[in-house]
Formats: C-alpha cells, sequence, structure tokens
C-alpha cells in the first residue's frame, strides 16, 4: 500500500501556501477598498487588539464582553498571539486564510487513507487525493468563506476535518482534542454533537463514543449559551435569540407539525440555491456516500429553521463553514465509493484519471458560472485606488489613536483598535468624528448618505465639533471643549 511520503506533503504545503497567500491578498484588498464594515471585521478587531494587550475582550458596538456576543475562544487566542507580532487588522485576514486553507491537509489524510484501501497505484492515489484539496480550496463557496470580511467561522474547518481523519484512524487523544477546539471555535458549534455521535456510530458501532460525543456538545451548548455567555453579556439571555430562533418555539414548531423539518429546509430560494450550488461545487460527488451528508445537513439545519435572518441562507458568505469543509469530506468518500464501482468493470485503471480531470474541470467551472471571489483579481477596478479612497486613507492616518472616536460603517474597521469607538449616529463622549461622504454602498449604514450630511451639518451648526481637516469629501471633527 502507498505511504504519504514526506516530498509529497510539501507539495500539499505548496497548494495550501499558494491559496493561503491568494485568499490574504483578496481579503486585504477588499479592506483597502473599504468593503469591509464595523458590525463584522471592527468588532472583532477591537476585541483582538484588547485580549492582545491583555485586556478583556470587550466590543462598543454590542457594548459588552465580547465573549457574550460569541464564545470564541479560539479566535480570540489565535488572533491575540498575532497581534503580538502585528497589531494590524490585516493580520487577521491573513490568519484566517492560513486557518481555513490548513485544513487541506487533514482532508488529504482522509482522501489518501481512503484511497489506498483501493487497487489504484500511488501515483492515482496522491494525483486523486491532490486533487480533491484543489476542488476544496478553489471553491467558490470555500473562497466565499474567507473573502466575507473576518469572522470566527473559518477556525473550525481544521479542527472538524482533523477530527474525522482521527475517527477514521481510531485516535482517541486525537479525535477528543480536536472535538474540544471545535467546541471553543464558536458557541453554537456544539450542536454538531449530536449528528457527530450519530456518524460516528454508524461508521465506528462505537456507542460510549457516539454518546459522549452527543452529550459533549449538548452540554457546551447548553452551558454556554444559557449559563456562561448571559453571565458575560450581564443579559436575561443569549444575546442572539429572538422570538422565532430560539430553541422553545423552535421545538414547538416541529412538535406541532413534524413535515416543516424538511418543508423549512427547501421553502426559500437561498436555501435551494445553497443547496444546488453548493453540489454543484464539489460535481454532486458528496450524494454517493449518504453517510457523509447527515454532519454537513444537520449544520444546514441550524442555518435555515432560523428565520430570523435570511443572510444566513446564502452559500456566498462565512456561514458556509461548517458545511462546506464537512461536504469536501463527503467528497472523498463519494470518490472513493466510485472507484470501488469501477474496480468491478473492465478498464478500471483509467477511472482514476477521469476523476482527477473532472475534479480539475469542477473546480475551474464553477468560478465561471457563479463568478468565485477570485475572479476579482483578473480586473482593473480591484488594483485601482479612486481620488475618494486615497483621501479617506489620508483621513485615516489623521485620526489620533486611543482618541474615543465615533465614525461610519466603512472607516470604523480601520480605526477600531482602541479602547472606546461609536457607530455613527451614536456620538456618545467622541473626542473625534471622522466621515467620508462618497457615495458607495453600505457606507452609512445605518443612515442613509442623505441622514449622515445632515447629522454632520448639525454637530457644526450647533458648535459640538468644528472641521479641523477637510479633503474633498473627507472630514476630521473635533469636539469644543467649552
Amino acid at each position: 500500500m502507498p505511504a504519504v511520503k514526506r516530498k509529497d506533503l510539501v507539495i500539499l504545503l505548496g497548494m495550501i501556501i499558494v491559496f493561503s497567500i491568494l485568499y490574504s491578498f483578496i481579503s486585504i484588498q477588499k479592506h483597502f477598498h473599504f468593503q469591509t464594515f464595523g458590525w463584522d471585521t471592527a468588532v472583532f478587531d477591537q476585541q483582538i487588539y484588547l485580549f492582545s494587550r491583555l485586556q478583556a475582550p470587550y466590543s462598543s458596538l454590542v457594548k459588552m464582553n465580547g465573549l457574550g456576543d460569541h464564545f470564541q475562544l479560539v479566535p480570540l487566542f489565535l488572533g491575540g498571539l498575532f497581534y503580538r507580532i502585528w497589531r494590524n487588522v490585516n493580520m487577521l485576514f491573513i490568519l484566517q486564510s492560513i486557518a481555513a486553507c490548513f485544513s487541506a491537509l487533514p482532508l488529504y489524510l482522509i482522501t489518501f487513507h481512503l484511497l489506498k484501501k483501493t487497487k489504484l497505484s500511488g501515483l492515482a492515489v496522491k494525483f486523486i487525493s491532490l486533487s480533491v484539496c484543489f476542488t476544496y480550496l478553489f471553491s467558490v463557496p470555500f473562497q466565499s468563506m474567507l473573502a466575507d470580511e473576518f469572522h470566527n467561522e473559518p477556525f473550525v474547518a481544521a479542527p472538524l476535518l482533523l477530527m474525522i481523519y482521527y475517527l477514521i484512524k481510531d485516535k482517541n487523544l486525537g479525535y477528543w482534542v480536536s472535538f474540544l477546539i471545535v467546541l471553543m471555535t464558536k458557541e453554537i458549534f456544539g450542536l454538531l454533537g449530536v449528528p457527530l455521535g450519530f456518524y460516528v456510530f454508524l461508521k465506528k458501532r462505537d456507542i460510549k463514543k457516539s454518546l459522549i460525543t452527543a452529550m459533549l456538545g449538548l452540554t457546551t451548548f447548553y452551558l454556554l449559551l444559557f449559563q456562561v455567555m448571559p453571565r458575560l453579556a450581564r443579559t436575561e439571555k443569549y444575546f442572539h435569540f429572538g422570538e422565532y430562533n430560539n430553541p422553545s418555539y423552535l421545538v414547538n414548531k416541529f412538535v406541532s407539525k413534524p413535515s416543516r423539518l424538511l418543508t423549512d429546509f427547501v421553502n426559500h430560494p437561498e436555501k435551494r440555491k445553497t443547496i444546488s450550488a453548493s453540489l454543484v461545487s464539489f460535481g454532486f460527488l458528496p450524494l454517493l456516500s449518504p453517510a457523509e451528508l447527515i454532519v454537513p445537513a444537520f449544520s444546514l439545519a441550524v442555518r435555515f429553521y432560523d428565520d430570523t435572518m435570511p443572510r444566513l441562507y446564502a452559500f456566498n458568505n462565512h456561514y458556509a463553514a461548517p458545511f462546506i469543509p464537512l461536504l469536501a469530506v463527503g467528497m472523498s468518500f463519494g470518490i472513493y465509493r466510485l472507484i470501488r464501482l469501477f474496480e468491478k468493470r473492465k478498464g478500471h485503471q483509467k477511472a482514476w484519471k477521469l476523476i482527477g480531470v473532472y475534479l480539475i474541470l469542477i473546480a475551474i467551472g464553477q468560478n465561471y458560472v457563479f463568478h468565485g471571489p477570485v475572479n476579482s483579481i483578473l480586473k482593473p477596478q480591484f488594483y485601482q485606488k479612486e481620488p475618494w479612497k486615497k483621501d479617506a486613507h489620508e483621513l485615516i492616518a489623521r485620526v489620533p489613536d486611543q482618541a474615543i472616536l465615533a465614525t461610519q460603517n466603512s472607516l470604523l474597521p480601520h480605526l477600531s483598535q482602541r479602547d472606546e469607538f461609536y457607530l455613527l449616529p451614536e456620538i456618545g463622549e467622541a473626542e473625534f468624528v471622522a466621515i467620508d461622504l462618497a457615495d458607495g454602498p453600505n457606507k452609512f449604514s445605518p443612515l442613509t448618505q442623505l441622514q449622515t450630511e445632515t447629522l454632520i451639518e448639525s454637530l457644526i451648526e450647533n458648535q459640538q465639533y468644528q472641521i479641523v481637516w477637510q479633503k474633498n469629501d473627507s472630514l476630521l471633527l473635533e469636539k469644543i471643549v467649552d
């Protein structure tokens, strides 16, 4: 049987490095062009910045300890560590890209482990295993997971796939350590313990490990959402629970009408698009291994049964984790089953070449069909720096460090490394107000551009703030002290 050799891992590592650099560049470039915003990147940046200075990870936007908003110890510790090297928000984009792309390593090991059970040659096993990783890393949902600003979800990809690898290799220590890392990446990932426990039973018939996995996941989920996080947030309940997405409402809904478990899974065009587009992205190969669809289907259900935020339904954002890494595992098992089927027929020696070519065509073709984020590097405007952007960057450089600041949605991620800030229209005790009045999508949210202009005019007319610097549509206002 072929074994994983060092030179093969070097090739895989080279692939991981190339994709990490590519996605880091795209994310940093988007940030440079003011396509990152306050309610995502700035929230994480401030918490990680404070934590790197050994302060509580407070969030000025949600106005609470950030762990009461999302219990994300893994991104927090990794971000804090890397911020000790370079305290710059671009470090987060680099870290996120590396962490997610590293998940190709356990995916390679899973695929290699499966294929070496077949009659394929060592070269064929390596070629298909690398092709699987290429398809995964180059898939549009994977790209979108990383190009959608900075979030905690992509950090689950590597430990989750390591967990599955250690499961099939019967390595208990690696399995449990990986699962604990999954649980500490985001509070809701404890729910994955239920389908993972069922999956463990199907694959290994290990009832003890199955039950412990399910109970550990559910217990962590309960303790975090119902005990720990409300105390950290100083709220009566989990910060993100609403009228139509809390567990009691969902249980009552499905108990009263069990058919909704199926209908609510596909009752929105975005849900159907996410399912179909994701399957297309992996060449429908996961369908050949139904057992491996259990956990990704459950991860989709967590999103699809929440009627409070339709953005959860889309396939082209950070919510693709953990669904996409899990679907990639299904692709590996699907290929294994397909090869075993070919081995029963004449001419099966050519099957691995056809599968490898098919995977590469799927990887490249989907970027044309779904307009993957990587396509942006071929567009001239991705590198152009319009005059308003030059002015905005000069404005950012003029804002004093650590001053209490009020600013808009598009500028905040560039200015969030401070103890306190406000998102307009909130002014609070801001010493400075930074504003870029050039038109652009989502720049002024939750205000409109006109409302923002009116607010700035009011601050000046009422002699609350005065302009201390201006260049075209970029202004820096300082509070007038009596």
